[in-house]
């Protein structure tokens, strides 16, 4: 699955995000600063490959024009992946499928969070932490952005997935939907233009 993702003729938004991040004259994504500074990106394929079952919408001559993830949960629910530093300064990925949309909410983001993870015991108190972080850190001005994803990921039946990075005090947000663009197949002989005729003017 990393194949999908680290593919050098197939585009996704976080292959995107990369390069910029790696290249210190550019302005970045924060999140992705954070990520290529600590040698992460591997970490976040993996995390997103566990999180999305891509499935390939066939082209012409049956290969795959792009790739989505429907959400299995349905159209309301996301991927949500949180990354960064724990305690004792160890790379740690958390994430899971089943998030609900995230909401705006005032609470500070939980402290110690990947400590707090870990002691979950059950799946739906784990999907619940992740909701409360991405909601927490989500602003007022990132809820635009959270539509915005949503709506895509609803016209392409794919998911939404948000990255949370946490770096100490700070944390970083990024949203986008888990949808791969493959090579462009286009065959001009299919290509039409002209009036439709009505039965009448055919007679």
């Amino acid at each position: 699955m990393n194949m999908l993702l680290t593919h050098p003729l197939l585009k996704n938004d976080f292959q995107r995000e990369l390069p910029p991040a790696a290249d210190k004259s550019q302005k970045a994504n924060p999140a992705f600063t954070w990520l290529v500074d600590h040698n992460a990106k591997q970490l976040l394929f993996k995390a997103i490959s566990q999180c999305t079952t891509f499935k390939p919408t066939p082209g012409l001559d049956g290969k795959p024009s792009h790739w989505t993830a429907p959400p299995p949960c349905g159209p309301d629910q996301c991927s949500v992946i949180v990354m960064g530093l724990d305690g004792k300064g160890a790379l740690r990925a958390c994430a899971s499928n089943a998030v609900p949309k995230p909401v705006r909410i005032e609470d500070p983001c939980p402290v110690k969070f990947f400590e707090t993870f870990d002691a979950l015991r059950s799946k739906a108190g784990q999907v619940e932490r992740l909701h409360q972080v991405v909601s927490s850190v989500a602003s007022k001005e990132h809820m635009d952005w959270v539509d915005r994803v949503f709506k895509e990921g609803n016209r392409c039946r794919t998911s939404p997935i948000f990255l949370i990075v946490l770096d100490g005090e700070k944390q970083y947000f990024y949203a986008t939907t888990a949808l791969i663009q493959g090579p462009q197949q286009i065959d001009r002989t299919l290509e039409w233009t002209g009036k439709v005729a009505t039965k009448e003017q055919a007679s």
